[in-house]
């Protein structure tokens, strides 16, 4: 199953297209509905080697860290993904889609801001197939 992983892993990078251009913050939502970034050391979004090789955004931190919506903003990525619960997520989008600097979010105004289920977290095989099939899904 491991080698098996490793080749969808690297089907979906040689599929990514344009993708591979745009950057991508990987977010959590906290107990406050504030954004948490995963950081960098999330080996398989970010990794070249071993994971999806997603580009990330200019003053991504590697370990993770609360953001401010000011500092998500300095990011200004092209694509939000927020793992966490999809109820929990859509209620910290919910309070924030008033907010002038949400809306002046890349990913906000190009309609990027996507969910992947908490389950992904986990890091297991089942949870780095079905985000392969998430981020193929955006690439078509």
């Amino acid at each position: 199953m491991i080698k098996e992983t490793q080749g969808i892993i690297n089907n979906t990078k040689d599929q990514l297209g344009d993708l591979k251009n745009k950057s991508f913050a990987l977010l959590r939502v906290d107990s406050k509905s504030n954004f948490t970034a995963q950081g960098i050391k999330n080996i398989t979004y970010y990794n070249e080697t071993t994971g999806f090789g997603l580009m990330k955004p200019d003053r991504y931190p590697e370990d993770s860290v609360i953001l401010t919506l000011e500092a998500l903003s300095e990011m200004n990525p092209d694509y939000l993904i927020i793992q966490h619960t999809l109820e929990v997520a859509k209620q910290a989008i919910l309070e924030k889609e008033g907010l002038a600097v949400w809306k002046s979010l890349k990913a906000v105004k190009n309609n990027h801001v996507v969910l992947f289920d908490n389950s992904l977290n986990t890091g297991s095989v089942l949870a780095i197939r079905l985000a392969a099939e998430n981020l193929l899904k955006l690439a078509q």
